[in-house]
C-alpha cells in the first residue's frame, strides 16, 4: 500500500469516520431530470446533423460502460433515469471518476474499504501541506508519525487556509470519504478542492474572468469553482459524461446557476456543453483552460485539435498530468512544443499526487 501513498501512514489507525454519501430527490429534481433529457436528445440529434466520429482512444470503451444508461435517456424514462442519478456512484457511470476502488469493492470488500480510506487521508494531508495547513515531512531531519494525527484538527486547519466554502456537493449517491459535520468528502472532492484554490489564486486580482474544464469527470472541480473568484464556468466533455456534470451542478449549485447546452442562451454562471462544440468558441474568450488528468488518455489526433482550440481561444492554460507514455499516450509537454504558441509559467511536481506534473502556460498570439 505504502508505494501508492505520499506519506507513511502504517503507524495510523483509521478513525469510525468514513460512510457513503446519500442522495435523496427534492423538489427541483423532476425538472433537472427533464431537462437532462432533453439535453440527452439535443446532443443526440447534433451527433446525426454534424456527423461527429465515434470516441477513439481509451475514451472507446466508455460506450459499453453507458450503455444501460443511455437506453434510460432514450427511453424518456424519467423515473428510471432519476434512479440512476441518485445512485450515480454506485454504477460504472463514474468508472475512474469518483474514487480509486469502486462501490461494489469498497462495501463488500474490507480490504479495498481500508486502502480507499488510508487513501483518502493521505490525500487530505496532501492537500493540508499544499495550503499550509500541515508541514510537510523532511527526511534530513527526524521524521515524525502520524500515529496521532487528529482528523477533525486536520479538516479544521485546512479550512482556515481556505478562502471559499468546502462543503461537498449534495449530488454523488454512493460517494465515499470522510463523513465530517458538512456532508462526506470523497477523494474527488479533495483533488477538486486543491485546483479551486489554485486556480481562484490566479484570477482573484481579475474580474470578470471565465474558466472551461476540458474533460471534467462528475464535474466537481466546477462545483468548487463557483465558490471561487471565477465569473463564468464551462465545461466540455463525452455527451454522457456531460450529462452527469449537469446533474451534479443543477443539484449542488442549484438549477438556476446551469445552462445546458441547446437551452436558450442566458448568463447562468455555469455553461454545459459536449465537447464537439468547444469549436464554436469565440476567439479569447477564455481566461483559463483547464486539464486534469485527462489529456494523455485521449487520442492524440483529438488532443492535438484540443490544444489549437486552446491557444486560438484562451489566455492561459493549467496542465495537471502524468507523463508516463504508457502505451503510447500523449504528454502535454510534447503538444505544447509541437504546437507552439504557449509559454511556461511554471512547472512543479502536482501536490496531490506522486508522478503528476502541474503546468501554467500563457498563451502568445
Amino acid at each position: 500500500m505504502r508505494h501508492r501513498l505520499s506519506h507513511d501512514l502504517t503507524p495510523y489507525k483509521l478513525p469510525r469516520a468514513f460512510a457513503f454519501r446519500t442522495d435523496s430527490a427534492g423538489a427541483d429534481q423532476e425538472a433537472i431530470v427533464q431537462r437532462l433529457i432533453d439535453y440527452y436528445f439535443y446532443m443526440k440529434s447534433e451527433v446525426e446533423r454534424l456527423n461527429v466520429p465515434g470516441l477513439a482512444g481509451i475514451w472507446s470503451h466508455f460506450g459499453k460502460l453507458f450503455a444501460a444508461f443511455e437506453g434510460a435517456l432514450a427511453s424518456r424514462d424519467a423515473a428510471l433515469v432519476s434512479r440512476a442519478l441518485l445512485q450515480v456512484c454506485t454504477t460504472s457511470l463514474v468508472s475512474g471518476f469518483a474514487s480509486y476502488h469502486q462501490y461494489e469493492a469498497i462495501s463488500r470488500d474490507p480490504r479495498s474499504r481500508m486502502f480507499e480510506s488510508y487513501l483518502t487521508i493521505d490525500r487530505m494531508l496532501s492537500l493540508a501541506e499544499a495550503v499550509g495547513a500541515a508541514a510537510p515531512q523532511c527526511p534530513f531531519q527526524i521524521m515524525k508519525s502520524y500515529h496521532d494525527l487528529d482528523l477533525g484538527t486536520l479538516m479544521a486547519n485546512i479550512k482556515r487556509r481556505l478562502p471559499f466554502d468546502i462543503h461537498p456537493p449534495v449530488a454523488g449517491g454512493g460517494t465515499f470519504g470522510i463523513n465530517t459535520t458538512d456532508g462526506v468528502l470523497s477523494i474527488s472532492d479533495i483533488l477538486a478542492i486543491y485546483v479551486a484554490n489554485r486556480i481562484h489564486g490566479l484570477l482573484a486580482n481579475r474580474t470578470g474572468t471565465s474558466v472551461c474544464e476540458i474533460g471534467g469527470g462528475t464535474g466537481t472541480l466546477a462545483y468548487y469553482l463557483t465558490k471561487t473568484s471565477a465569473s463564468r464556468i464551462s465545461m466540455a466533455d463525452l455527451p454522457i459524461v456531460s450529462i452527469i456534470q449537469g446533474y451534479y451542478l443543477m443539484k449542488s449549485s442549484g438549477p438556476e446557476n446551469v445552462r445546458l447546452s441547446g437551452e436558450p442562451p442566458s448568463d447562468r454562471r455555469v455553461q454545459i456543453m459536449p465537447y464537439w462544440e468547444l469549436d464554436n468558441l469565440p476567439e479569447d474568450s477564455v481566461d483559463l483552460f483547464v486539464n486534469i488528468d485527462s489529456f494523455p488518455e485521449i487520442d492524440a489526433n483529438i488532443a492535438e485539435h484540443y490544444m489549437k482550440i486552446i491557444k486560438h481561444t484562451g489566455r492561459s492554460f493549467l496542465s495537471i498530468n502524468q507523463e508516463a507514455e504508457f502505451e503510447g499516450q500523449v504528454v502535454v509537454r510534447n503538444l505544447v512544443e509541437k504546437n507552439g504558441g504557449y509559454r511556461q509559467l511554471h512547472r512543479f511536481p502536482y501536490w496531490m499526487i506522486q508522478g503528476y506534473c502541474e503546468e501554467l502556460f500563457d498563451i502568445i498570439r
